[in-house]
């Protein structure tokens, strides 16, 4: 997969460099915190790192090439107690990272020289993930704790991308990015609202 795609860059940035091209790369950055539970007493924070790089074929019309990082830690602080066993799992802490390469089109609806620029991108999508999970609980007699480690699942899948960005020119080649972007399985485009994430950054065109 590295492989393929690094083929894809260099033979684009060939492509692009001979024709004298609008090239456009772009990062972005999301984070996101929420409490729950009926004392506040649990956790999710949500990470996004996304880069893509842009090559404008044609004015207004775009392959684009896009990795992206996300690590999601759910963290649950709700005391169960099993008597059989006089225990109680008193924390679970979840951790989910996923890395999705994709290859696409980037739309433009505006000019690089308008001061906001819609954009819209769709395209193919390899997305890998893994699952980890660490249960603590506590020995009720001794009142000693200690964690078990799941094995890590790992599963991949091919995937859908689209994403809908809004640009703010700062300077000539310099702009900031508002971001909404989405992952669902292959052409079940029903599903594409049950995986959103918001991100800011900036673009920088040359």
């Amino acid at each position: 997969m590295c492989k393929y795609y690094r083929l894809i860059f260099f033979i684009l940035l060939f492509l692009s460099t001979s024709a004298h091209a609008v090239m456009e790369v772009s990062l972005e950055y999301g984070y996101d915190r929420q409490i729950f539970g009926d004392s506040r007493q649990n956790t999710m924070i949500s990470k996004s790192y996304n880069v893509s790089w842009a090559f404008y074929f044609i004015t207004y019309t775009a392959i684009e090439l896009s990795a992206s990082h996300s690590e999601e830690t759910i963290t649950l602080n709700d005391e169960s107690y099993f008597p059989d066993y006089d225990i109680s799992v008193i924390q679970t802490l979840s951790v989910v990272q996923t890395n999705v390469f994709g290859i696409g089109i980037r739309q433009s609806l505006a000019g690089s020289k308008a001061t906001i620029r819609p954009l819209i991108s769709i395209g193919y999508a390899k997305q890998l993930e893994e699952y980890d999970r660490d249960i603590t609980y506590r020995d009720e007699g001794s009142g000693a704790t200690a964690a078990i480690t799941d094995d890590t699942v790992k599963q991949s899948a091919d995937s859908t991308f689209a994403s809908f960005t809004i640009q703010i020119k700062l300077t000539r080649g310099l702009s900031i990015n508002g971001s909404v972007k989405t992952v669902f399985p292959a052409f079940e485009f029903n599903k594409a609202r049950d995986n959103v994430k918001y991100l800011v950054g900036f673009s920088l065109m040359f």
